[in-house]
């Protein structure tokens, strides 16, 4: 077969699966009491107003021997050696449809009497045990009597159980379970599936949803119509309820299908709802003109009809297993097998070939189909969750890295701001400060007589101030943390002090790493104190060189720095020099720009030198 799967025994495997299911729902309804109590499998059956009586074996089904009474007797006789002397119950595993029991002519249980236009009880398949007072059965002769009154035709008895109360009460107990509280409970889940599915579908905007709770509403609705015994309507009408129930719960399970598989059959779709709708008018009809054309004929062929639709989806189903063959597709087609199997039975108790005294069966296979529908959508569900939650999260980082880096342009943006506004002002001080002060020294300078001694000196004075200025606005330049720039601008401006001195300048400058915080007023402060160390050696040291070196790494007073080195050949350093106003000058500087200061001298008392440096660490 070319590795290819074999339709067929995917099909056999959900086919095997259905039917054990089948068959165990018919042992369960197959169970009877044990021994130690009476079972009567014949009786005297006296139909209607007939004055003779005739034998029948039971289970008695009036559509096969062709009885059409609207109400019959059965009678069964029975000789009791010793009269009980504990509670005994009369046990009917299964009746159709209203039921009145005597015993020894006494009522003990049942309807009694109905009103002439009185809609019917209905007992479908349900048990019944009702109590035999105390003393009521005697030793000797005793008998039972059933009486019941169903639609003309339509009367069935499984075989009576005499015996004790508890004995017959386990078995009913048993058999009540499955004929009417898992009605109740599925009915229930049904019910609550639905209302659960819609609000999903409505929330999530998914039609598999939306139509999976039509299918649970519809299951509702079809176990709901077995609870009645005290039914609303005439029996042909609410009849009539059941098959239209039966129609939307194909059309929605065959739709339902089709979305879950992802299929697109809309021709198909049109052509079953308007054969729903045809098929409803129709039920409709019949319920009001002819209700024993209605039971007879119209159901069989409906129920007929809606089987033959339903087998569609489930071969759509069984297809798609037999290629993808996961474990949810299977469970989805045993269940359309099994619902199709109990349908089939149906049919054919309707039909009046099948064994009737097991009643209807295919509610039962309404609680495996929500289990397995409603946990396959719960699942996908969860996982739909769960993506959901990490496409949330997914997207919580990426919007969380967005607006950090959104945060960071802004805040890069407001630094660039903020910095032009600074270079602006910087600019209009500087501008102030040149074409205001600047040229008022200049004017100062011009309008000295160099060569006249007095004014020498105020002369001398006025450069320094305009040197001082020069470097007030060097230190509001825009250095980017380059303390090489900051160097280079104050060489621009001491070196013509150094060469009118006759001093050797030696500039041993390299590359440094930039310094942070690097602002105007620690820059001025820095140049301040290189600039009173250059002063001091021409002016106090009498040297005739000056070496100025950067280092990248210098350690002062234990600190880690990265600075400069200023070393002269003078004099050397007089300690108690460090009262000096200027001295004082350089070490207030320093503490306020957060700078490392040392002075040294060599042993011998000839040449300083003078370390400053920006700290790189906390010492």
């Amino acid at each position: 077969m070319g590795g290819k799967p074999v339709p067929w025994l995917y099909w056999g495997a959900v086919a095997l699966l259905a039917l054990l299911v089948f068959f165990l729902i018919l042992y369960a309804h197959a169970q009877r009491p044990a021994a130690g109590v009476l079972g009567f499998v014949e009786a005297s059956f006296r139909p209607g107003s007939a004055l003779e009586e005739r034998r029948v074996g039971l289970p008695h089904d009036w559509r096969k021997d062709g009885t059409t009474a609207a109400e019959a007797e059965y009678r069964v006789d029975f000789t009791l050696s010793v009269a009980p002397q504990r509670l005994w119950a009369v046990y009917v595993p299964a009746l159709e449809m209203t039921p009145a029991i005597a015993v020894n002519g006494v009522f003990i249980g049942g309807r009694q009497q109905l009103e002439e236009d009185q809609v019917r009880p209905r007992f479908w398949g349900r048990p019944v045990i009702f109590n035999v007072p105390a003393g009521l059965l005697k030793t000797g002769q005793n008998h039972v009597s059933v009486v019941l009154r169903v639609e003309p035709g339509w009367g069935r008895l499984s075989e009576i159980y005499l015996g004790p109360q508890e004995r017959l009460q386990q078995h009913f107990d048993s058999r009540y379970f499955w004929r009417v509280t898992l009605l109740i409970l599925t009915a229930s889940v049904s019910l609550l599936i639905a209302l659960f599915m819609m609000s999903l579908g409505i929330a999530q905007s998914d039609g598999t949803y939306r139509w999976f709770a039509a299918f649970a509403g519809c299951w509702f609705l079809h176990n709901l119509y077995y609870l009645f015994v005290d039914i609303p309507l005439q029996n042909p009408h609410w009849d009539a309820v059941i098959y239209i129930v039966i129609g939307l719960l194909t059309y929605t399970a065959s739709v339902f299908s089709l979305r879950f598989l992802k299929l697109s059959r809309r021709q198909w779709e049109l052509r079953m709802a308007t054969v729903l709708w045809a098929g409803s008018l129709g039920i409709v009809v019949l319920a009001v003109l002819d209700d024993h054309l209605l039971l007879t004929g119209g159901a069989v062929l409906w129920t007929l009809v809606l089987l033959a639709f339903g087998t569609y989806p489930a071969t759509l189903m069984l297809s798609h297993f037999a290629r993808q063959r996961d474990w949810q597709t299977f469970s989805l087609a045993v269940c359309y097998a099994l619902t199709l199997l109990t349908g089939a039975w149906d049919w054919s108790v309707l039909s009046g070939f099948g064994y009737r005294h097991n009643g209807m069966l295919m509610q039962f296979s309404a609680a495996p189909a929500l289990l397995a529908f409603g946990s396959i959508l719960m699942l996908r569900f969860n996982r739909a969750l769960r993506e959901s939650s990490e496409l949330n999260r997914e997207l919580e980082d990426r919007v969380a890295t967005k607006v950090e880096a959104i945060e960071s342009a802004f805040e890069r943006n407001r630094q660039l701001q903020q910095e032009q506004v600074v270079a602006e002002e910087r600019l209009r001080i500087m501008r102030d400060m040149h074409d205001g002060v600047g040229g008022h020294l200049i004017g100062m300078l011009n309008q000295f007589d160099s060569a006249d001694p007095a004014q020498a000196r105020w002369r001398a004075e006025a450069q320094a101030a305009l040197n001082d200025l020069r470097l007030m606005i060097d230190s509001l330049d825009d250095i980017d943390q380059d303390l090489v720039v900051v160097l280079g601008l104050l060489r621009n401006r001491i070196q013509p002090q150094i060469d009118a001195a006759g001093v050797q300048l030696v500039w041993d400058v390299d590359d440094l790493p930039p310094i942070a915080d690097l602002g105007p007023e620690r820059v001025l402060h820095f140049m301040r104190i290189l600039q009173e160390t250059v002063t001091n050696c021409i002016k106090h040291a009498n040297a005739t060189r000056l070496v100025l070196r950067t280092r990248s790494e210098l350690f002062i007073d234990g600190r880690r720095c990265i600075g400069v080195v200023i070393t002269d050949n003078g004099t050397g350093f007089d300690p108690a020099a460090r009262g000096g106003r200027g001295l004082q000058n350089m070490a207030h500087r320093a503490q306020v720009a957060d700078l490392l200061l040392r002075w040294s001298t060599p042993k011998g008392g000839c040449g300083t030198q003078v370390a400053v440096g920006f700290p790189l660490s906390a010492g």
